[in-house]
């Protein structure tokens, strides 16, 4: 879900950055109101969005979750006690809804990880500071507490790419 067309950097409609192959970009259309549009037309397994925090983005990601999707979302804040505070954004922190939180940084340039943190809140990767957070999403919050090592590996080389995919952005964009 690229609403301004930050992430794919659509024109006329075609994704010009590498997404995935089996990736679906829907760009130039509001957050919430698309998340609702591919649930019901697509039955995507992942939604990505950039930059949520009204309460529509809120309710729409809640309902995707409860529809067994699973998210990928970026909020603007220093670190996990920031986002938590964050009038909207913090209930769905506090009820754990959110499996994984990435806290990316550009101390050392774009792309850095400061820290990577479970669904309490707890550091699972060690590192500095950072200036955007990505959180990803599942509708079991204890997902991987479950399902054993290999998918563990397997989430975690998922945020890699997805890290990778932001770092870029945020190289070609030079924030």
């Amino acid at each position: 879900m690229d609403e301004r067309s930050e992430l794919g950097g659509c024109y006329l409609g075609i994704a010009q950055n590498h997404t995935g192959t089996r990736t679906d970009v829907l760009d130039c259309c509001p957050k919430a109101e698309g998340m609702i549009m591919l649930i019901r037309s697509m039955s995507p397994q992942v939604i990505a969005v950039d930059e949520i925090g009204t309460v529509e983005d809120i309710h729409a990601i809640e309902y995707a979750m409860q529809c067994g999707c699973r998210m990928i979302a970026s909020v603007h804040g220093l670190n996990m006690d920031e986002a938590s505070n964050k009038p909207v954004l913090g209930d769905l922190i506090r009820r754990r809804m959110f499996q994984r939180y990435v806290v990316l940084g550009n101390e050392k340039g774009p792309g850095e990880i400061p820290g990577i943190y479970d669904e309490r809140g707890e550091r699972v990767v060690q590192k500095l500071i950072g200036s955007i957070l990505v959180l990803t999403a599942t509708a079991g919050a204890g997902y991987l507490y479950g399902e054993g090592l290999k998918d563990y590996l397997r989430q975690m080389e998922y945020l890699r790419y997805i890290a990778g995919m932001i770092r870029g952005q945020l190289e070609y964009t030079g924030t």
